[in-house]
């Protein structure tokens, strides 16, 4: 063998060292985040599979509240207009950015992934009339947070949702505000 067919076969065994390396670092990620990942979903109590027929309850469900406890945009503004409490149970964040105007009604953030901190605040309110929204017609965060406070002994009599939520209340052009304006005073919000 002469000295260039030995660098070109050292050069070819480095080159497949590499590969070989880069191979196994590869599989070590993907096992460990396989382990990651079955223990995340351990923890959470994630199902193997979906459980189909607790899929098909929720949606059935969830056509049942649309029909018995969704109200219009006459309805909710009436709602608002008797005092009822307003739930926003979008994101803290998405709360700050925009939501309904709070110069004709009481309008809290509940968000829907924090609402076992939020049922003592609302124990206040216990025997009011709620209304509730979130972001569209496609959201369920509502349905959650009502179905909690369903759980911890409030009234759905006096529960509605505005399903067509956020979305619904921009597009009629309700008065809205945020942590930095307000269109039904125009000016910058105090701090």
């Amino acid at each position: 063998m002469n000295m260039t067919t030995k660098t070109h076969q050292r050069v070819h065994n480095g080159a497949a060292a590499t590969r070989r390396a880069i191979m196994l670092r590869s599989l070590a990620i993907v096992l460990v985040t396989a382990v990651v990942a079955v223990g995340y979903a351990a923890v959470r109590g994630v199902p193997w599979r979906p459980d189909v027929e607790a899929l098909i309850e929720r949606g059935e469900q969830h056509s049942e509240l649309r029909a018995t406890i969704g109200v219009s945009l006459a309805e909710f503004l009436d709602l608002i207009e008797q005092g009822a409490i307003v739930l926003d149970t979008r994101s803290t964040e998405a709360f700050a950015e925009g939501r309904l105007a709070s110069s004709r009604t009481l309008v809290l953030n509940i968000p829907a992934d924090e609402i076992d901190a939020h049922l003592v605040t609302l124990e206040d309110y216990r025997g009011s009339t709620f209304v509730l929204y979130c972001t569209s017609n496609q959201c369920d965060l509502s349905e959650e947070v009502y179905l909690a406070m369903i759980d911890a002994g409030f009234d759905p009599v006096l529960m509605h949702i505005y399903f067509p939520g956020w979305e619904g209340i921009q597009e009629a052009g309700l008065d809205v505000e945020s942590d930095y304006t307000s269109t039904a005073t125009g000016e910058p919000m105090e701090s």
